[in-house]
């Protein structure tokens, strides 16, 4: 079964407030996308870091701890995307964000 979560990595670095920065492009493979139940447990997951997490999509900018913010990204089946998480626990961040979408499309399948 494919990872959807590895296409891409960008280690740690320092973003310009001094706090670490993580990115990973993701890819949404389950057949209904990122809808409502499960963005809801996306912005739940990601409102238990302390780092501020988004979604970089299309040129634009979405929160992934607002349910407003994910649903409006348009994260349907294969859309591509990073994830980006600046804080102390981004790497943290971005790796459970990764799993959960591995965990959607499971469920999905």
């Amino acid at each position: 079964m494919p990872k959807p979560s590895t296409k891409a990595a960008t280690p740690e670095v320092k973003g310009g407030s001094g706090q670490s920065v993580t990115e990973r492009e993701l890819v949404v493979l389950n057949a209904r996308g990122l809808h409502a139940r499960p963005a809801a447990a996306w912005v739940r997951c990601a409102r238990g870091y302390t780092s501020t997490v988004e979604i970089l999509k299309d040129g634009q900018s979405f929160s992934a701890q607002s349910i407003f913010g994910v649903l409006s990204a348009n994260l349907n089946e294969g859309a591509t995307f990073i994830l980006r998480a600046e804080g102390v626990d981004s790497e943290a961040a971005v790796a459970a964000l990764a799993e959960l979408l591995v965990e959607f499309h499971k469920q999905d399948a």
